[in-house]
């Protein structure tokens, strides 16, 4: 997908969009004018759309960054020959150790 692919989605979707909106209300318009309407709303709305993607990115980094950190904390340490979370643990102690992959980064996995 090329980087314009999106906006000219976004432009054929509210093009589309415009039609049936005005018929509804009882007018009609003829095809130029739809465009520019769908058009004018689109850049109306531009930099919403933007900030509203760049927050979008920003959440999704602190995500993936705190999965990071979970994942180095509740990592698989082999202790007396088992393979058990070395963050679940250095809490539970022998012989309670807590087996691995211990049930945090069992609910990291996504679900089917």
């Amino acid at each position: 997908m090329t980087p314009d692919q999106p906006e000219a989605r976004r432009r054929a979707l509210a093009f589309n969009a415009v039609g049936p909106a005005i018929n509804q209300a009882g007018y009609w318009l003829p095809l130029s004018a739809r465009r520019a309407v769908a058009d004018a709303v689109l850049d109306a709305v531009a930099g919403e759309l933007d900030a509203d993607q760049r927050r979008a990115v920003r959440i999704q980094t602190l995500l993936d960054d705190t999965r990071d950190r979970i994942r180095k904390l509740h990592r698989p340490v082999e202790r007396a020959g088992r393979v058990v979370c070395a963050e679940c643990s250095a809490y539970l102690g022998e012989p309670a150790d807590r087996p691995a992959p211990c049930p945090t980064i069992s609910a990291l996995e996504p679900t089917a």
